[in-house]
């Protein structure tokens, strides 16, 4: 499913309920980063973040800043990875278009 990133705003990326597949348990130790990629997949300058855990339900959050420079309809990806060690990780690739809201 294509989604939209909106130009020129920071948009917050929130990953709720990280769970263990094998036991079910919350995952709230885990690392992890997010960025944008181009329609190559090479990394948009200024998109790389890390997630933080918030609280204790596998929850992790991150923001993209609104100082990364997008056109308006461009194809790119949004990259998220998680790893809670060697054994236990999870990667996405979501693909998006960038969306220049005018104001009303």
């Amino acid at each position: 499913m294509m989604k939209e990133y909106p130009s020129k705003s920071a948009v917050a990326i929130c990953l709720a309920g990280v769970k263990d597949a094998c036991d079910g348990t919350y995952i709230n130790d885990a690392t992890g980063t997010a960025q944008l990629l181009d329609s190559e997949k090479a990394s948009i300058s200024g998109s790389s973040v890390s997630f933080t855990a918030s609280g204790s339900d596998g929850v992790y959050e991150a923001a993209i800043p609104d100082t990364v420079t997008l056109t308006s309809y461009d194809f790119i990806y949004l990259e998220i990875s998680l790893t809670k060690s060697s054994s236990l990780s999870t990667y996405m690739l979501i693909p998006m278009r960038v969306a220049i809201r005018q104001d009303a």
